[in-house]
């Protein structure tokens, strides 16, 4: 049995504002917000163009955050804060276009839990979990009260070998 045509409406302003906050935010899926959008102007909508409006949005802002705005801000962060603590560590490695490739950072904290808990260290990295897809390094002891203590992290755009070798 062929299922009847049903009419659906074209997305208003109004929607797309709320398809945008919802995309942005990720807390919801495109079944989701059309069920909700559909409830609330009792309306029948396509699916379809609501999952492929939050898509666009989402690889709108994508691309966006991946230009130099939020490297530079991370950037500039951490080197305001090595500039005024002396013992804050701050090294990156910025690649042939002048776009940042590798970033470590330590707090003076961490380099003090390493002096007096260097014996074994941990290295780690995820899995490309982050809202940019990029490899997280942490680098963990654990002190004398069986905690887990983080001594260093560091960012990279891969998980080559020259990326390990340079967090290393």
């Amino acid at each position: 049995m062929i299922p009847p045509k049903v009419r659906t409406v074209s997305l208003t302003k109004e929607m797309k504002e709320f398809i945008k906050v919802a995309a942005l935010t990720r807390h919801s899926s495109s079944a989701s917000i059309t069920e909700l959008l559909e409830l609330k102007h009792k309306v029948q909508l396509d699916s379809v163009k609501v999952k492929n409006y939050m898509q666009q949005i989402r690889a709108r802002t994508s691309c966006e955050s991946l230009t130099t705005s939020d490297a530079h801000r991370i950037d500039r962060e951490l080197s305001l804060k090595q500039a005024v603590d002396e013992n804050f560590t701050y090294i990156r490695d910025v690649g042939k276009e002048q776009r940042l490739q590798r970033m470590f950072w330590q707090t003076p904290g961490q380099k003090q839990l390493y002096q007096q808990y260097h014996d074994v260290v941990v290295y780690d990295t995820t899995a490309s979990t982050n809202y940019f897809k990029l490899p997280l390094h942490v680098f963990v002891i654990v002190d004398s009260f069986f905690r887990t203590r983080l001594i260093g992290c560091a960012l990279t755009t891969g998980e080559t070998v020259e990326d390990f070798k340079w967090t290393l």
